[in-house]
């Protein structure tokens, strides 16, 4: 089925629309879930926070009555005069007045002296804390108290202690069928005569297991004991190891009254927190339902692990919570959808009917209708288009005008440019037969002129020898001047025919295998007498470098040529010199001099033919020359100098056994 521009418009910006709502309802969605897990996780630490400052107020206030036993002076007195019956009835007095499960006074060997529940007396206390307080110590905190001391302070408190354990899910296994230690939140203080003398101790304290007081406060003071759908909105516990021996977590869901004394804390929070001693955070099961969760852990004076403190909020009204505002936030992104889609439908009328009207006046100019004029229904971007159809119609009316007018000038002008190209052709025939006549006319002249110069040179040698007859000096100084215009004619003459050579491209090279500092030793005894006529120093570091492949004489020429330049520019008393060594791109050799240099301006003419740079005489073609067999030979050629400082003209040849 074809779709119309309008159609496929309004499907475009649907689909665009709901992936958008899509993404922003995924992105949404995500970063909700994460606020509200956020803020739970950090109200629920908030509240394991206030929780720990209500146990320890506990503990202080437990502290705080101790000590205020011990300063009392009926304490005092009984200790000293060694009254054990008035202390006995003192304590249990006031220890059923504050709630106190044990107090017991103990004297300076650490002998229990008086207790308020049990009239034995005379046994030592193994409770750590006395020994603090007869060290001067006013000390409180919790301890676990196996059922053996419980049975000597109070029977009663060895039967509020046991808990029958409960198999619970996600619980780490155990065969324990019952716990009978107890926890005990426990204060000493020392006792003190007139002198200031430590004659013994006073210990309270009170059992936590089956105690409510304490997490029912931490229950209403943080969560104002309200429900959720039947189950408690926040929860407390103390822990013994993992086990729940006071808690406000309810036994079964519905069962708001039963406490779910005898449970365990699940086997991940045992071990983060019990295990490594470090707080836990999260989702927990706790007994039968999910709770937002905060565990730390609780030690002993000498800083063991015996149990937690737990708070907890329900995640079940913050996961409603959390629902109602994505069901809202859905609702409003599906009615955003269906406006946007009724808006997409009328914005695209409104640019297809200008459109259809472009269509129109498009189909009118490829028939040839160039006199047609659109109506502009809109100042927008499609009026504007409107507008500059009409005048490109408009232009396209004024172009084929031009056009034909120019269609009379091109063909006039092409016939003129026709007849000039075949004078241009001819010119370039002639041009290269020119050329040609020029190349065979150097060769025939430098062979003409090659045979009398040697002649002439050889009559001059017999000459100047004596071999023709004495001469005098002022004969000989001429006949010298004629042997070395001859030498340098000559040696023009044979640099001409090996350019000649080169550019016909008839010089023929014999390539062998060749050792670079083997041709370098060689070009350098040839040169030995002009290098000790200007009594000069060559220093030769020639590198351990594979062989090249060559034409042994055109590389000799090269190497003669770049040595006779360092020779000549450099002046007398100076330095050249030679180095070959081997790099990544081939074998390099090198001819460094000390002579005047060159100036920055000649650098890219020094290869140049027939360019004189320096202010010794010579040709102008030995450098060109060197540059093109080297160049003939696969390699490189380049020149670095400054002035004052002398030049290095280096060469590279690639290795005989590296690959092309």
């Amino acid at each position: 089925m074809k779709l119309n521009i309008c159609n496929r418009l309004i499907i475009g910006f649907t689909v665009v629309a709901m992936l958008t709502l899509v993404i922003a309802a995924v992105v949404g969605i995500y970063l909700l879930n994460a606020m509200v897990m956020t803020t739970v996780q950090k109200n629920v630490q908030h509240d394991l926070d206030a929780a720990h400052a209500i146990y320890d107020y506990k503990e202080e206030k437990i502290e705080s009555f101790v000590h205020l036993q011990a300063e009392r002076y009926i304490t005092r007195n009984s200790m000293i005069n060694r009254d054990r019956r008035a202390l006995q009835t003192e304590l249990s007095k006031v220890s059923s007045n504050e709630g106190l499960d044990i107090l017991v006074a103990a004297d300076a060997d650490g002998r229990i002296f008086a207790r308020a529940h049990n009239p034995e007396y005379g046994d030592i206390s193994y409770n750590s804390m006395i020994h603090h307080a007869l060290h001067g110590d006013i000390i409180s905190g919790t301890e676990i108290m196996s059922v053996e001391d419980l049975l000597r302070e109070n029977p009663v408190l060895a039967d509020r202690a046991r808990i029958n354990i409960t198999q619970t899910e996600k619980a780490l296994p155990t065969t324990k069928p019952v716990e009978t230690s107890g926890m005990m939140m426990l204060a000493a203080s020392p006792i003190y005569d007139y002198n200031g003398t430590i004659i013994g101790s006073m210990c309270g304290g009170v059992l936590v297991n089956r105690n409510y007081e304490i997490v029912d406060e931490i229950r209403d003071v943080l969560y104002r004991g309200e429900t959720y759908k039947g189950t408690n909105l926040g929860t407390a516990t103390i822990f013994q190891d993992d086990l729940r021996i006071s808690t406000n977590v309810p036994a079964e869901q519905w069962a708001l009254h039963e406490r779910a004394v005898g449970t365990r804390v699940s086997e991940e929070v045992r071990e983060t927190v019990l295990m490594h001693g470090e707080n836990w955070i999260g989702r927990a099961y706790v007994v039968n339902a999910w709770y937002v969760t905060a565990y730390e852990p609780l030690r002993n004076i000498d800083g063991d692990i015996i149990g937690m403190l737990y708070v907890g909020i329900l995640e079940e009204p913050y996961i409603d919570y959390r629902n109602r505002i994505i069901y809202t936030f859905l609702a409003i992104l599906v009615m955003g959808l269906l406006l946007s889609i009724m808006v997409s439908r009328y914005l695209a009328c409104g640019i297809i009917n200008p459109i259809r009207t472009l269509s129109y006046g498009a189909r009118e100019v490829s028939k040839g209708n160039l006199d047609i004029k659109l109506k502009t229904s809109s100042d927008d971007e499609i009026g504007e288009f409107t507008e500059t159809f009409n005048r490109m119609v408009a232009d396209l009316r004024s172009k084929r005008d031009q056009l034909i007018e120019s269609h009379h000038e091109l063909k006039a002008s092409y016939d003129r440019i026709h007849a000039m190209s075949r004078k241009l052709r001819s010119a370039n025939r002639e041009l290269k037969e020119l050329d040609r006549t020029k190349t065979e006319f150097l060769n025939i002249a430098t062979h003409e002129l090659r045979t009398p110069l040697t002649a002439i040179r050889g009559f001059a040698e017999a000459v100047y020898d004596g071999t023709l007859g004495e001469i005098n000096e002022k004969q000989k100084t001429a006949i010298e001047k004629v042997i070395q215009n001859s030498d340098r004619l000559i040696r023009l003459i044979n640099d001409m025919l090996d350019l000649s050579k080169i550019r016909s491209k008839t010089i023929e090279y014999q390539m062998s295998k060749l050792d670079p500092n083997e041709l370098i030793t060689e070009s350098i005894e040839n040169l030995r007498p002009l290098i000790d006529e200007k009594n000069l120093d060559i220093d030769i570091d020639l590198g351990d470098v594979p062989a090249v492949i060559g034409d042994r004489d055109r590389l000799h020429q090269v190497i003669i040529n770049l040595v006779s330049n360092a020779i000549k520019f450099t002046p007398e008393n100076g330095r050249i010199m030679v180095t070959t060594r081997l790099t990544e791109s081939g074998v390099e050799v090198s001819v460094r001099d000390t002579g005047y240099g060159i100036a920055p301006m000649n650098l890219a003419h020094v290869f140049d033919e027939f360019k004189q740079i320096g202010r010794e005489e010579g040709t102008g073609l030995g450098l060109a020359i060197a540059k093109k067999i080297v160049e003939a030979h696969g390699g490189t050629i380049w020149v670095e100098s400054k002035i004052g400082e002398g030049s290095v003209f280096t060469f590279r040849l690639q290795a005989a056994d590296s690959d092309p």
